[in-house]
C-alpha cells in the first residue's frame, strides 16, 4: 500500500502548522482551521512539506482575505427578509425673503433652496443626491421706509418600505433560507481543499 502526507498528518506533527492563519474579524480562526482539516481528511497534500504548507497558509489568508471580508460583511448587512424595497427620504426646503415695503428702487430678493437626499436600502447613512437652490430678484419704485425680513423651512422624511408585488412572500423567504445556508467556513476549508489537495477517492 502506497503511503501519502496528509494535511492532517502534518498537523499531529506539528500543530504550529496553522499559526499564520489570518481571517478578518467575525470569522472564528479555530473552527475554520477545524473545518480544513475535516475537509481535507484523507487527501494527499500537493505539497507534503510542513514548512512549506506553513507558508502557504499565510499566503492563502492574504489571497483571500479580500474575499472573506466581503462575505462577514454582506452577511451582517440588517435587512427585512421578506421586504423587497426599502427607501428612505429626506426633503428641505428653506426659503428666505428680504426688501423694503416703501422707499426707493431697491430690490427684493428671495432664495428658495431644496435638497434632495436618498439612501439605499443597504447604506449606513443618508447620501445627498441633488440640490436645486432659485433666486429672485424684483426691483420695487417706493420710497425708503421699512425693511422687511422673513425665512421658512419646510422638512419632509419618509420612510418607504414593504413588498411591492414582484415577488412573493413565500419565495423570498426561501431565498432568505438558502442565503443562511451559507457557511464561512465550509466556503473557506472548500476553497483550501481545491487548492492543496489531490482529491482523489
Amino acid at each position: 500500500m502506497q503511503s501519502k502526507l496528509t494535511l492532517i498528518g502534518l498537523y499531529n506533527y506539528d500543530n504550529s502548522l496553522f499559526d499564520y492563519l489570518s481571517l478578518p474579524t467575525g470569522i472564528d480562526t479555530d473552527t475554520v482551521k477545524d473545518q480544513i482539516l475535516l475537509r481535507c481528511g484523507e487527501f494527499e497534500l500537493i505539497y507534503p512539506d510542513f514548512d512549506f504548507m506553513k507558508l502557504s497558509i499565510a499566503h492563502f489568508s492574504k489571497k483571500h482575505y479580500r474575499t472573506f471580508e466581503k462575505w462577514i460583511t454582506a452577511l451582517n448587512i440588517q435587512y427585512d427578509p421578506l421586504n423587497n424595497y426599502d427607501r428612505k427620504e429626506e426633503y428641505t426646503d428653506t426659503s428666505s425673503a428680504a426688501g423694503n415695503t416703501t422707499g426707493k428702487s431697491k430690490p427684493a430678493q428671495t432664495t428658495n433652496t431644496s435638497t434632495n437626499q436618498v439612501s439605499a436600502f443597504d447604506s449606513t447613512g443618508y447620501q445627498p443626491k441633488e440640490q436645486t437652490t432659485d433666486q429672485l430678484t424684483v426691483n420695487t419704485q417706493a420710497e425708503d421706509s421699512t425693511s422687511t425680513n422673513s425665512n421658512s423651512i419646510l422638512k419632509h422624511d419618509a420612510h418607504l418600505y414593504g413588498n411591492i408585488g414582484v415577488q412573493m412572500s413565500q419565495s423570498m423567504l426561501q431565498a432568505e433560507l438558502d442565503v443562511q445556508r451559507f457557511n464561512i467556513a465550509e466556503q473557506i476549508a472548500d476553497l483550501f481543499v481545491e487548492e492543496y489537495c489531490l482529491m482523489i477517492y
